[in-house]
C-alpha cells in the first residue's frame, strides 16, 4: 500500500498574522493563517503546475508567484511573508529550492520570451490584454519579455522571417491570423528547422503558464500551393461558404465570434455553389482497421516531447503528392458544385 506524501512546510507572517505555507511534492500548495491556539485558515489553495516562482528576498522575505483559480480563470497572486521560528532564512531557501523543483520538473524556469501582439485582436484590446494580463504573469516567473506591437497585415511574417533566434518561446497575442503568419515567416528562413523547433503559443492565464512551462512537442502541419506559392497551415484550409464567412465578416469584429454565425446564414441563404474536381489520396477506407489502429495507438500512447528531426528540410515542406496520378485505386476523385469544403 502506498504510503501519502508528506508535506514541506515554512513558517512565515503574512500581514503580522502568523501563517504556513506547505505544499506537497505532486499536489498543491496551500497557504494558512494560524490562529494563538493553533488552528489553521485556509487562505489559498493551488496546484504546483500553477506555481510561477518562488524566492527568498531583503534576507527574510519569502515570495511565491503563483495562479489560482477566480471563478471560471485564473489569476496572478503574489504571497509574501517575513519567516518565522522555528524556520530560518537558510531553512526556508531548501524548502525554496523543493518547492521549485516540484513545480518545475525538468523544465528550466526564467525563460526568454519573444511576444508579437496585435493590436486589433480581442475586439481591438491587443495591447491592453497583453500588459494586464499576459505580461505580468511572465515577469512573475522571472521570464525575459521582448515585445513588438504589429503596424500592417503580414507584420509578423517580416518580424518571424528576420528575427534572431535567441528566445525560448514565441508567443502571439491574437487570433489564429498572426499563429499563421509567424508560421509562414519561419518556413522563409535559411534556418528555418531551428525555427520550427521553438514553441509558439481560453484563459489567458493558463496560455501564459504554457508558455512557462510547457515541453517542447511535434505539431501537425499541412502546406497548400496556390499560384505557384506554397504556404503552411497549421488548422484548416477552407474553400466556397466556410471561407466566406470569415473573410467576408472582417468589417464585422465589433460582434465578436456572433459575426460568424452572421457570415454563415448569410451565405446559405445565397447558396452559392463552388464547382471544383477534389482528389483525396486515402489512407484507409476500412472503417474497421481505422477504429483497430485508433485502439492500439491508445493502448500504447507515446509522449513526445522534442520535434523530430528533420534531415531534408525543403523536401519536407515540399507539396508530397503533386505528381501522383490522381487516377490510382489510391485516389479518390469528387467533381460536383459543392457550398465548402
Amino acid at each position: 500500500m502506498a504510503q501519502p506524501e508528506s508535506s514541506k512546510l515554512v513558517h512565515i507572517h503574512i500581514s503580522k498574522k502568523a501563517g504556513l505555507v506547505e505544499f506537497s511534492p505532486s499536489k498543491e500548495l496551500v497557504v494558512h493563517h494560524v490562529s494563538d491556539n493553533g488552528t489553521k485558515t485556509r487562505k489559498l489553495a493551488t496546484s504546483l503546475k500553477n506555481v510561477l516562482y518562488a524566492e527568498i528576498v531583503s534576507g527574510n522575505i519569502l515570495k511565491i508567484a503563483t495562479l489560482a483559480r477566480q471563478k471560471s480563470s485564473h489569476r496572478l497572486v503574489i504571497v509574501e511573508g517575513e519567516i518565522r521560528g522555528p524556520d530560518t532564512a537558510e531553512t526556508a531557501q531548501v524548502w525554496v529550492d523543493e518547492l521549485m523543483k516540484s513545480a518545475y520538473g525538468d523544465v528550466s524556469p526564467r525563460r526568454r520570451f519573444k511576444v508579437f501582439v496585435n493590436p486589433a485582436g480581442g475586439q481591438g484590446k491587443g495591447v491592453h490584454l497583453f500588459e494586464k494580463r499576459v505580461k505580468p504573469i511572465l515577469l512573475a516567473a522571472h521570464g525575459e519579455v521582448d515585445a513588438v506591437v504589429t503596424t500592417h497585415a503580414k507584420h509578423a511574417t517580416e518580424l518571424a522571417r528576420e528575427c534572431e533566434l535567441n528566445f525560448d518561446a514565441l508567443l502571439t497575442v491574437s487570433g489564429d491570423g498572426l499563429v499563421f503568419e509567424v508560421l509562414n515567416g519561419f518556413r522563409d528562413r535559411p534556418d528555418a528547422p531551428k525555427a520550427f523547433a521553438l514553441p509558439d503559443g481560453f484563459d489567458v492565464a493558463l496560455a501564459a503558464l504554457n508558455a512557462i512551462k510547457g515541453q517542447r512537442m511535434p505539431y501537425d502541419l499541412c502546406s497548400f500551393t496556390q499560384d505557384g506559392k506554397t504556404s503552411i497551415s497549421f488548422l484548416s484550409q477552407a474553400i466556397g461558404l466556410m471561407a466566406d464567412l470569415d473573410l467576408g465578416t472582417e468589417n464585422m469584429r465589433w460582434m465578436g465570434d456572433a459575426r460568424f454565425i452572421a457570415g454563415f446564414l448569410r451565405g446559405v441563404a445565397a447558396n452559392k455553389a463552388c464547382g471544383m474536381t477534389l482528389s483525396i489520396r486515402v489512407a484507409n477506407r476500412d472503417k474497421a482497421q481505422m477504429v483497430e489502429a485508433l485502439h492500439q495507438f491508445k493502448a500504447n500512447p507515446k509522449a513526445a516531447t522534442a520535434p523530430p528531426a528533420i534531415e531534408n528540410w525543403e523536401k519536407a515542406i515540399a507539396p508530397r503528392y503533386a505528381q501522383d496520378d490522381v487516377n490510382s485505386s489510391d485516389w479518390f476523385t469528387f467533381d460536383k458544385p459543392v457550398l465548402y469544403v
